[in-house]
């Protein structure tokens, strides 16, 4: 027999407060006072937060149907002018899908490695012994110098604070998205409103020019605008991506790419600073794996340890640690009633820390991921890339860069907080580190 999920009643401004201070909190004390599944109410919505790796599996697979994208991710309409492969739903994502599909083959990723390798070696070559560097701001940096880089080609790496104005635009775009009167507040000439539409124009320039080489050029460039250009569907049946269709994509993979991937490598650097056993062998596998040179694409296969932490880091403090899906009718899920209109959450972090999968959950421990004992975990409850036919196509671009990065650190470097500094979460949306994370560089000893 169905029946509505257990959870908090009333308390709408309540749960916005708790929310808006530490949702990540929030989201852990519904779980441990109502188990696999909780409902809330926020002063607009209704949520019903998902814990249980099955109820997840079962939202996103079986019954996806009846959870599309929904309005939600509309709210950034100024700037992102249509759907894209992350935010589209039906036969519009199956195409969007099989034309973006090319640009994260393994033969482009092998391309792309090189511009991660480029990065990753210029980030750990500029430190100095006993140099304060703020991890937060060098792991943004890496992330959308590499995202330009594969983008649009090396030679507009150097244009990276363009993306990232325009990113910040846009992320105030979202923001003004969720207010009341959000259209009027939009068209008023508010200072953000101002710099955000300068930012975008000018990376809407960047994005139309490397548009523009591509679709001029017979020469097939490695550059991710130039293979979407190039997209075709192998079975012919999708049309290949307009010009707008493109610009769009780039727009949304550049925002789910900039936090996130920053968060991962800043998460993964403190995880590893936390532990040292790790640390030494981690270190150990640079030594022997890299014999004093620096790092190259072909060691990736080979930093078998590195890649386990990356993922142990990403299982423990996943950047997207939640996502919304609106009900479209009423529908059941496991033994729970789930009314139309519902904002459903599957949470990520909590799912990554239960018992029932992950034994000594909340440890980190990297081993895992080479013992055999991850591989015994249901596939569904590993959710850093998400899970089934939506499931992250750049899971594997984000995994590359995190063992590149981590490799040229361990190479040579010893990174130890501040003392008295612990990195400070934001969770708000994505799970990144706020504000500065200063750390000492060191060099390891011989």
């Amino acid at each position: 027999m169905t029946q509505p999920p257990p959870g908090i009643r009333g308390r709408r401004l309540g749960n916005m407060r708790e929310r808006v201070r530490d949702f990540p909190g929030f989201l852990e004390r519904l779980n441990r006072e109502f188990g696999e599944i909780a409902s809330y109410q926020l002063p607009s919505m209704n949520c019903c937060a998902v814990f249980d790796a099955d109820l997840i599996r079962e939202m996103l697979v079986e019954k996806r149907q009846f959870f599309p994208k929904g309005e939600l991710f509309e709210v950034s309409r100024k700037f992102i002018t249509q759907s894209a492969v992350f935010t589209s739903d039906g036969d519009d994502h199956e195409r969007r899908r099989k034309l973006m599909a090319p640009a994260f083959s393994s033969e482009q990723l092998a391309a792309y490695a090189e511009i991660m390798v480029e990065n990753a070696r210029v980030m750990a070559a500029k430190w100095s012994p006993g140099e304060t560097v703020d991890v937060a701001a060098e792991t943004y940096r890496v992330a959308r110098r590499t995202a330009f880089g594969v983008f649009f080609g090396r030679h507009r790496q150097d244009d990276e604070e363009i993306g990232d104005r325009a990113m910040r635009g846009i992320k105030w775009d979202i923001g003004l998205g969720f207010l009341p009167l959000a259209s009027l507040l939009r068209r008023l000439p508010l200072p953000p409103n101002v710099r955000a539409a300068r930012a975008c124009a000018a990376l809407d320039e960047i994005v139309l020019e490397a548009i523009g080489r591509a679709r001029g050029s017979s020469r097939q460039a490695a550059d991710l605008t130039s293979v979407l250009v190039r997209g075709r569907d192998a079975e012919g049946l999708a049309a290949p991506l307009a010009d707008e269709e493109i610009r769009n994509e780039i727009y949304v993979l550049l925002l789910a790419n900039f936090d996130p991937m920053a968060a991962s490598l800043a998460w993964t650097i403190d995880h590893v600073s936390r532990h040292p056993a790790v640390r030494e062998r981690l270190e150990e596998e640079a030594d022997s794996v890299l014999d004093g040179r620096m790092v190259t694409p072909a060691d990736y296969e080979r930093l078998r340890y590195t890649r386990a932490v990356f993922l142990e880091a990403g299982r423990l403090t996943p950047p997207n640690y939640f996502f919304d899906r609106v009900a479209t009718e009423d529908c059941v899920l496991g033994d729970y009633l789930i009314e139309k209109g519902t904002v459903v959450q599957p949470c990520f972090s909590v799912c990554h820390r239960q018992e029932i999968h992950w034994p000594d959950a909340r440890e980190f421990r990297p081993e895992r991921w080479l013992d055999g004992s991850s591989s015994r975990c249901p596939e569904h409850a590993f959710l850093l890339f998400s899970h089934g036919p939506r499931d992250c196509l750049g899971g594997e671009f984000a995994t590359m860069l995190g063992v590149f990065v981590l490799a040229s650190i361990a190479r040579r470097w010893r990174l130890e907080p501040v003392a008295g500094t612990p990195p400070r979460a934001d969770g708000k949306l994505v799970y990144v580190v706020k504000g500065a994370f200063p750390m000492v560089a060191s060099v390891r000893p011989s």
